[in-house]
């Protein structure tokens, strides 16, 4: 998530700046990050439990999109 984020935000700034040297630099800097978290974050056992839970909500978040599409 916050890999997304930051990439986000260094997108905003490349676009605000029109520079597509910050852009690059930002991509570079949101894939090192990822990697070091990647790394020293524990791995830890999934249980179904959750995995069913977790599908449930992608769903209900898709259908959301896709009906506030919608009306845009």
């Amino acid at each position: 998530m916050a890999s997304i984020l930051l990439l986000t935000a260094v997108g905003l700034i490349a676009a605000a700046t029109t520079s597509f040297l910050v852009g690059v630099l930002g991509i570079v800097g949101a894939t090192t990050f990822y990697i070091w978290r990647l790394r020293s974050a524990p791995l830890e056992r999934t249980w179904r439990a959750h995995t069913v839970a977790g599908a449930r909500l992608g769903i209900v978040a898709s259908v959301s999109a896709a009906l506030l599409s919608l009306f845009q």
